[in-house]
């Protein structure tokens, strides 16, 4: 009797470790290292989802700044032929804070960068496609009201703004959105007469919008 039983253990016992092998492969193929880096913002401040790239590949990662420990970020991306993602922390090999098929919620336990990996499927598979990549903060406030700080604008008399992030307001009216933070200014005229608005210098590598 027992030989006839030990090779149906056998079998068994080497289907076990089979599976096993093949369960153990898939995990460790599902947290996903790219080497090549793609699109680069600042984490957003409140909770308006912010794009951080519409065309990274399957094989690429982005590098979201100044996270803060603590906040909840969610990450998603679209596009191409599969969008499984792996979000890492302090380095582009660093701690594994989630993965998988997107969205993926993710908590930053250190204030720094995050690392949003791009891959196909969780073999870690990669496409020569657009994949658009975007993160909100679920943990913050909303954008902040404008109107809440107006800045009195004097002839002669320059002022500076240092703007970043999504804003509260994207009326598209000039066709397009304008999806960034805004600034009021106001101005009262001491003279009647054609009075002109210079902007003398900018820093940014998008575009700005005046609306008076």
């Amino acid at each position: 009797m027992k030989r006839l039983l030990q090779p149906c253990f056998n079998t068994l016992r080497m289907s076990l470790l089979i599976w096993v092998a093949l369960f153990g492969a898939q995990k460790a193929n599902s947290q996903c290292t790219n080497a090549s880096a793609f699109g680069t913002i600042n984490a957003p401040t409140n909770n308006a989802t912010t794009t951080i790239t519409t065309c990274a590949f399957g094989g690429e990662y982005s590098t979201i700044n100044s996270c803060t420990a603590g906040s909840t970020y969610l990450f998603n991306a679209t596009g191409g032929t599969g969008n499984f993602i792996t979000i890492r922390q302090g380095t582009p090999g660093g701690t594994v804070l989630g993965f998988g098929f997107a969205p993926v919620t993710v908590t930053c336990t250190v204030s720094g960068p995050l690392y949003l990996h791009y891959n196909t499927n969780a073999a870690c598979g990669t496409d020569g496609s657009c994949h658009t990549g975007t993160v909100q903060c679920t943990s913050c406030g909303g954008a902040p009201d404008p109107c809440s700080t107006v800045t009195s604008l004097s002839c002669g008399t320059s002022s500076t703004a240092v703007l970043s992030g999504a804003g509260l307001w994207s009326p598209a009216s000039c066709g397009f959105s304008t999806p960034g933070m805004e600034k009021i200014y106001s101005f009262t005229p001491t003279t009647t007469g054609v009075h002109t608005l210079q902007v003398t210098s900018t820093s940014s590598y998008g575009l700005y919008r005046l609306f008076l």
